[in-house]
């Protein structure tokens, strides 16, 4: 129905912001939440880039481990597919990072994060609940699909931007802009880069 139209999209547009934003070569790709639009985001962005290694994470573990099997056999050019037992198992091992979760509170240490991640938080589209933690949005040059839905909708950089530590000006760039000027894009392939989506209808 329509609704699988809407979560495909969001994916369409991770991987638009992905294509733009990851290394070109980056190669190992992180899931935080197994459900159907972590599993769309995972078809997409293989899309987009060269992905050979999959690390997948759900407080469900087994449904972590039924997606895993379903991209095996899905996704041809992967050498590995692994369930994580721990965040950080994802994030120092991923250079692109999805977070699709449910989660009211963040998933991930920010400190864990390396040099030359990229990150699609698209799960939390609520003020009061965010995936990602204060130190995750400070080391990332942040992009978002839209400013104003963003700033009323994304507690992933609402709650930071309440209490002081970043300004609504710390976002370089939103998709449109960015896609008419690559330049926007990261300076260094040490860059850490956030693309914070809370989904539009008029990228459907």
């Amino acid at each position: 129905g329509s609704e699988m139209c809407i979560r495909d999209s969001t994916a369409a547009v991770s991987a638009v912001a992905t294509d733009l934003l990851a290394l070109k070569d980056a190669n190992s790709l992180g899931l935080f939440g197994a459900g159907i639009q972590g599993r769309y985001h995972i078809h997409a962005i293989s899309r987009v880039r060269p992905i050979e290694n999959i690390f997948i994470y759900d407080t469900d573990r087994q449904k972590a481990e039924d997606l895993a099997s379903h991209i095996e056999s899905s996704i041809e050019k992967l050498s590995t597919i692994n369930v994580a037992d721990r965040p950080e198992d994802i994030v120092t091992r991923s250079k692109i990072i999805i977070t699709a979760t449910t989660a009211r509170s963040p998933v991930f240490k920010g400190s864990d994060i390396l040099p030359q991640t990229h990150i699609n938080a698209i799960g939390s589209f609520k003020p009061d609940v965010r995936e990602l933690d204060d130190e995750t949005v400070l080391r990332s040059i942040i992009y978002v699909d839209n400013r104003d839905s963003v700033l009323t909708e994304a507690g992933d950089l609402i709650i930071p931007i309440k209490s002081g530590l970043i300004s609504p000006d710390c976002i370089r760039s939103d998709l449109s802009e960015l896609i008419k000027d690559k330049g926007r894009g990261r300076n260094n392939e040490d860059d850490i880069t956030l693309f914070k989506s809370v989904g539009l209808a008029a990228q459907d």
